[in-house]
């Protein structure tokens, strides 16, 4: 499923990312790499979607979280 489909509070599993390589390598750089765990600490609205990654935690626009897949940890 698409990380801006995961609801808060739940931790996921990093499995895939679709997008071009700036895109690809601008998460790398986050610290999001496949198989991390992602806490999703707010997913509400339409906003961004607010996500901790290897302790820090930060905002992703929920057109790029469409593009990162996710399952259930």
């Amino acid at each position: 499923m698409p990380l801006s489909k995961a609801t808060t509070g739940t931790i996921v599993k990093l499995k895939d990312i679709l997008g071009g390589q700036r895109f690809t390598n601008r998460l790398l750089e986050l610290g999001l790499t496949q198989g991390v765990k992602v806490k999703i600490y707010d997913s509400k609205g339409s906003g961004p979607i607010v996500i901790g990654v290897r302790g820090s935690k930060f905002a992703i626009g929920r057109t790029m979280a469409d593009k990162i897949f996710v399952e259930v940890a």
